[in-house]
């Protein structure tokens, strides 16, 4: 099923609204937005001050993302001001360091999202890159990360084995094309079995490291739910190619695996990203994917800046802002409290 996103999860700038934003901007001084240290600090004071511009409505909207996760833990933006001058797509994730175009990108994303939390990366991932470049990479075209296009990229959420996963994410649409449609189904939408809903709060999962963290070898060791929190409107963490019952003859666990993954083709909702929109998903409460799309590798592909946010940990002194994926919660950092929830045995489904 393909649905339609509901009227409080689109926020439509108008012709004014988008050139206050441009004209902001355009007027701030902009650190470079790439470094992994003080530079980036910076750029983050610089386009701080975009909340004195941005629409209360779209304020608010933010604000019960945040809060509530909103409707469905997803809010799209569109008309963002980009870049006329924007550069070609870069071939590889690396920013180009002449283009003023991403730079007006970057200053977009990072300055509506801020009200979220904390932009972060992983060492493992994008070379650390804190504002980082979704592209088609020729060598790259079959993989299941987002340099890939030529297949589906399967439903996930974002680095589900880790325990720093961020609590959103963020992609503004720089370049964009009609054949990759992105893909996204919220927990609220899933209809599961009262069976398959009790098993999937229970601890006897793991999830192993996805494939887009280099070098990243270990997973969650330690048997985990794929939901948690309140039984009426849980949180999950689950990526279908990398999860998998803890106890290998655990059958049940199995089933409930196989029934989630099916849930997620009537919970779809897909959304084709045109330049300007920003799509900001809750890491905690939405699965995302890709359809394949033919890039030309010709310098006008498809290109997304992207940024993972964390609201609800707090980074110890001194630990930067690139971290750690295989770190456990207790090294400087407090997650986001969804302790699993015993569902009542009356429910009857989910």
């Amino acid at each position: 099923m393909t649905g339609q996103l509901l009227e409080p999860e689109l926020y439509l700038l108008s012709p004014p609204e988008r050139a206050a934003i441009r004209d902001f901007l355009e007027t701030r001084e902009l650190p470079d937005p790439h470094g992994h240290g003080s530079s980036f600090d910076a750029f983050c004071r610089s386009v701080a001050p975009l909340v004195k511009v941005l629409p209360e409505g779209l304020i608010e909207q933010l604000a019960e993302l945040r809060r509530s996760g909103g409707c469905r833990g997803v809010l799209l933006i569109r008309g963002m001001p980009i870049a006329a001058d924007l550069g070609p797509t870069p071939p590889t994730f690396v920013t180009p360091d002449d283009d003023p175009g991403s730079l007006l990108g970057a200053a977009c994303l990072v300055g509506t999202t801020m009200s979220l939390g904390d932009v972060f990366a992983f060492s493992t991932q994008h070379g650390g890159n804190l504002v980082q470049n979704i592209v088609p990479v020729k060598a790259h075209r079959t993989s299941q990360t987002g340099l890939g296009s030529a297949v589906f990229l399967e439903w996930h959420v974002e680095d589900a084995f880790s325990d720093l996963r961020p609590d959103f994410v963020a992609l503004l649409c720089l370049r964009g094309d009609s054949n990759a449609k992105t893909c996204f189904a919220s927990v609220r939408d899933l209809s599961l079995s009262a069976t398959t809903h009790s098993i999937l709060f229970e601890e006897r999962f793991r999830i192993r490291v996805d494939a887009a963290h280099d070098g990243l070898a270990v997973g969650k060791d330690e048997p985990v739910a794929v939901l948690t929190g309140d039984v009426l409107d849980p949180l999950i963490r689950f990526d279908p190619l990398f999860t998998e019952p803890a106890a290998p003859d655990d059958a049940d666990a199995a089933y409930a695996l196989e029934e989630l993954a099916a849930a997620l083709s009537d919970a779809r909702h897909e959304v084709i990203l045109e330049p300007g929109d920003l799509l900001i998903l809750d890491n905690f409460r939405v699965l995302h994917a890709r359809t394949p799309y033919g890039p030309r590798f010709d310098g006008a592909d498809r290109w997304l800046q992207r940024v993972i946010i964390a609201s609800s940990f707090t980074r110890a002194a001194g630990a930067g802002r690139v971290l750690d994926a295989a770190s456990p919660c207790d090294t400087g950092v407090r997650r986001r409290l969804a302790s699993s929830v015993p569902p009542n045995s009356s429910l009857e489904s989910a």
